[in-house]
């Protein structure tokens, strides 16, 4: 299927425009980048499954609906200082976008920084998220979390 196929496809299961989709998952980065987490979750959909990478530190592996993405992130938060996730690249079509970028944190526990790639993939519909799903090299994470 070509990638414009992909687009027509995804309207017309009730998918997002290209922009619209776009939009909104523009705007969370930007609400993260603020911290202003309510308005990252009105973005969401009570159902949403947030897939944080399997290996993560503490927080790897599925969490569903806003009230259990809103536990990651402030766990993530108190474990980890001046954290950064750095969107560089957005690809997709209507409902389904992949953002390319890099984090980087320090851990408050070890004091070791942690920089890595990331592709987050990003599933809409009727203009809410309903999946978010981290790739991230886990390795460095736990490098960081580790005591020497």
């Amino acid at each position: 299927m070509l990638w414009s196929q992909f687009a027509l496809e995804s309207e017309r299961r009730g998918g997002m425009s290209d922009g619209q989709g776009l939009a909104t998952i523009k705007a969370i980065y930007a609400s993260f980048a603020q911290g202003d987490l309510p308005a990252v979750l009105e973005k969401f959909d009570p159902g949403i499954a947030w897939i944080e990478a399997t290996g993560f530190p503490g927080v790897g592996g599925r969490h569903v609906g806003p009230d259990a993405v809103r536990a990651v992130l402030m766990q993530v938060t108190r474990e980890w200082d001046g954290l950064s996730v750095a969107p560089r690249e957005y690809v997709g079509a209507g409902d389904r976008i992949v953002v390319l970028g890099e984090t980087t944190g320090i851990y408050r526990a070890t004091g070791k920084s942690f920089a890595s790639q990331f592709a987050h993939a990003w599933r809409l519909r009727d203009g809410k998220v309903v999946e978010w799903r981290a790739h991230i090299d886990t390795a460095l994470a736990q490098a960081a979390t580790a005591v020497s």
